[in-house]
């Protein structure tokens, strides 16, 4: 299953670039990355390689500025059960 949550994270970031989103989907992967941060942290990353990663990039900054899910980024994506 997880290297689904790859491949489902690069259509994801391709996604909100196309043309006819105009930006309509930026804030709901970004909701649903951080809501499931926990799941996601290691793929997020890596799928920050795509062709157009601003949606990813805009999660990490998201995560990383709340202090209850960057240790899930300083530990790989792996996070303590709160």
């Amino acid at each position: 299953m997880k290297p689904r949550l790859g491949q489902l994270l690069t259509i994801y970031s391709l996604a909100p670039a196309h043309p006819v989103f105009r930006g309509r989907l930026d804030t709901h992967l970004t909701g649903r990355c951080v809501r499931h941060h926990r799941q996601l942290g290691a793929h997020i990353i890596t799928a920050t390689r795509t062709d157009h990663p601003h949606t990813l990039i805009t999660v990490l900054d998201t995560i990383t500025t709340d202090p209850a899910t960057t240790s899930c980024l300083r530990t790989g994506g792996v996070c303590a059960t709160p």
